[in-house]
């Protein structure tokens, strides 16, 4: 592993897009135990949005017990991306998928922050948007 490389456990939102995972990687990746040898108030940032397509997939976060991969914009109509203890949930939103009610994301949007800095100025990832076409 790459002495200067830094690893992040950042927060996944798999259901609805919930602002307090972005800061919660806003304060991962910048916060003061992120070991950023920058002086935070003497830098300026860039927020910075791409669109990029992907592969339809489905996966599944253990830390949250949870499936990720539907479109933000249909998610809701499910009753619970929780894996829970049975097949419920799974062969629910199965259902939902083969209906059209809810779609396998297609598109994604990733919103990062980048500092202007001399070091540690790469963009870092604080939201991640699946969409679908």
């Amino acid at each position: 592993m790459h002495k200067c490389r830094q690893k992040f456990a950042l927060k996944i939102t798999a259901g609805k897009v919930a602002v307090t995972d972005v800061m919660a990687n806003i304060s991962t990746l910048f916060g003061c135990d992120a070991g950023l040898d920058i002086p935070h108030a003497q830098v300026g940032h860039i927020l910075s949005l791409n669109e990029i397509a992907g592969d339809s997939h489905m996966c599944y976060l253990p830390k949250t017990d949870e499936m990720a991969g539907f479109c933000c914009e249909h998610v809701h109509k499910l009753l619970s991306v929780k894996m829970g203890s049975d097949l419920t949930s799974v062969l629910s939103a199965a259902q939902a998928v083969k209906d059209g009610k809810v779609h396998i994301g297609k598109e994604f949007t990733i919103a990062s922050i980048s500092a202007h800095a001399a070091k540690n100025y790469g963009a870092k990832p604080v939201l991640h948007l699946i969409l679908s076409v």
